[in-house]
């Protein structure tokens, strides 16, 4: 996968970059610095797949550590490639690419040194097509979800090029201190997918709602404090980034904290329900919820954009995670009645005496149906 959409984008930069309406004044910096990011997806596949396998394991802390490592030395490099080099925005991209391969070198020293369990040998490369099946109806399903919320992002991001350079500069601003407050609501989300399958095949399927609950409430409290962190402080920080040269860009980039932290508590409960159903192995549902985002992404940039310009172009992830939640929490609540009925089927047999009919073995555990 990695050597096709490195060949694939690479090959077609100029096109996307075209069909996204990418300014011409800023057509050949932008073709440069994806150009850079693209050569580089092998880093982040790797990184993506080696911090993922270690909190799969249950230790989610580590990968946070080289990923922190990995920011760190993201920014050095910029510093330098910038400041001291001249590179320009290739240096910010080459930046970008080093920093995942440290973090992604971090794990593999770390998986050699302290968990036997993942060291490879010649023997696991027999695979059997069982198990690559298994494998990939898993997770093409979250990799075709991801797809689609990723080209409506394109669109949206097409819709708000024609807005001009401006529009592009503030939401390029304002986006790097969104992702940062959306980080940890994600991670919270990543958290409940591992939680949910390690219990889900432990069979105690009472911790599953409870930690979802508790998780709402942890990452429901920090979606509002970030919300009204970036609304309130969000346009000095952007002042910082991009100076004070032009209110224009930054006028906008309050509009976008505005409507954008008042809709985290939405945000932090889609990241937390769609994650804990695919831990659950429902893998349909997930992907619809995708649809739903791009629906209402692509009606943002037909129908927003022209009725309220760049303030409807910021509204598509809203109206995106809305779209998400109103096919999600349905069906998060008949998985609960699931959870119920299956959790109580546990305590029968648990509490029943061994001289009972039922049987003395643990209760089958019956996958919650799509």
């Amino acid at each position: 996968m990695t050597i096709v959409l490195t060949v694939l984008s690479l090959t077609f930069v100029d096109p996307i970059l075209k069909l996204m309406q990418t300014p011409a004044s800023i057509f050949a910096n932008a073709r440069i610095f994806i150009s850079t990011i693209f050569a580089g997806i092998f880093a982040s596949m790797a990184f993506n797949l080696l911090s993922n396998i270690i909190r799969a394991l249950g230790d989610s802390r580590t990968p946070l550590i080289f990923l922190v490592i990995g920011t760190v030395v993201n920014v050095v490099l910029e510093l330098l490639f910038i400041l001291v080099f001249h590179m320009g925005v290739a240096g910010a991209g080459w930046a970008t690419v080093i920093s995942q391969v440290v973090a992604s070198l971090l794990c593999v020293v770390y998986i050699i040194r302290s968990i036997p369990l993942l060291h490879i040998t010649r023997d696991d490369f027999k695979v059997s097509a069982n198990e690559l099946w298994q494998h990939f109806s898993t997770g093409m399903p979250m990799g075709f979800q991801l797809s689609i919320i990723a080209i409506g992002t394109m669109v949206m991001q097409a819709a708000l090029n024609s807005l001009g350079t401006d529009s592009v500069a503030a939401s390029t601003a304002a986006s790097k201190v969104d992702q940062l407050c959306s980080l940890p609501m994600s991670s919270f989300g990543v958290t409940m997918a591992t939680f949910a399958a390690q219990n889900f095949g432990a069979g105690k399927y009472g911790r599953i709602m409870e930690g979802v609950k508790k998780t709402l409430w942890l990452s429901g409290s920090f979606a509002v404090f970030a919300g009204a962190l970036v609304i309130f402080f969000g346009k000095p920080i952007v002042t910082l980034i991009i100076g004070t040269a032009d209110e224009h860009v930054i006028q906008l980039s309050q509009t976008y904290f505005n409507i954008i932290g008042s809709t985290y508590l939405l945000l932090s409960v889609l990241f937390i329900i769609r994650n804990t159903l695919q831990g659950l192995g429902r893998r349909v549902l997930p992907t619809l919820a995708g649809v739903g985002e791009l629906t209402m992404r692509v009606f943002a940039a037909l129908v927003m954009v022209k009725a309220f310009g760049y303030a409807g172009a910021v509204s598509a992830e809203p109206l995106a995670w809305l779209g998400s939640c109103a096919i999600l929490i349905p069906s998060w609540i008949r998985a609960v009645r699931q959870l119920r009925n299956l959790q109580r089927s546990v305590e029968v047999v648990e509490g029943e005496p061994a001289t009972t009919a039922l049987p003395k073995k643990p209760c089958q555990q019956i996958p919650i149906r799509q």
